[in-house]
């Protein structure tokens, strides 16, 4: 039997500009997820499950924005959930099957990213890390529809960011 690790965070660079932006974004990705799961406690390789991140434009994620949120413009990131899993169950995800599944897909795009960076003063990368930090918390079933949800999800999305060095950005400078 051949001993390969499991590979649980796929980054799919769609829009080659984010390699320009960015030379080291899926390193950037790669690190941000997997500071969100070891601050969660998640082990996504035991549960057998995969998150993909789609590095965007503003084309293709209003074109996603339109067909599921029925809101014609683009955003800055989108979280597509394929399994049903609220805090704190995602500490327990088990997966009986036995074959991979996929947790979700985080979407983001450049162009909105780079424009809310630019006007929040702040750099791409640590903006980037706020909007995977935010779409990786919503497929492990955070949300922010209701006021106390948000503030729970606020102050975890800073605890972690802070953790890699990266400011609040719910607070104003």
């Amino acid at each position: 039997m051949l001993n390969m690790k499991y590979e649980t965070l796929h980054i799919i660079i769609e829009d080659p500009r984010w390699k320009k932006a960015l030379p080291k974004v899926e390193s950037e990705v790669r690190r941000t997820a997997e500071q969100v799961l070891k601050t969660l406690k998640v082990d996504l390789a035991k549960a057998l499950a995969e998150v993909t991140f789609n590095l965007t434009d503003d084309v293709g994620i209003q074109f996603l924005n339109k067909a599921y949120r029925k809101k014609d413009k683009p955003t800055n990131v989108l979280s597509f959930p394929h399994m049903a899993v609220k805090p704190p169950q995602f500490k327990a995800l088990k997966n009986t099957a036995k074959i991979p599944q996929l947790l979700g897909d985080v979407i983001i795009s450049l162009d909105t990213v780079r424009a809310e960076a630019k006007a929040q003063e702040k750099s791409l990368s640590d903006h980037l890390a706020h909007m995977v930090v935010h779409g990786l918390c919503h497929l492990l079933g955070y949300d922010h529809e209701k006021e106390k949800e948000a503030e729970e999800m606020e102050r975890l999305e800073a605890r972690i960011l802070k953790q890699l060095g990266i400011a609040n950005p719910y607070k104003n400078p």
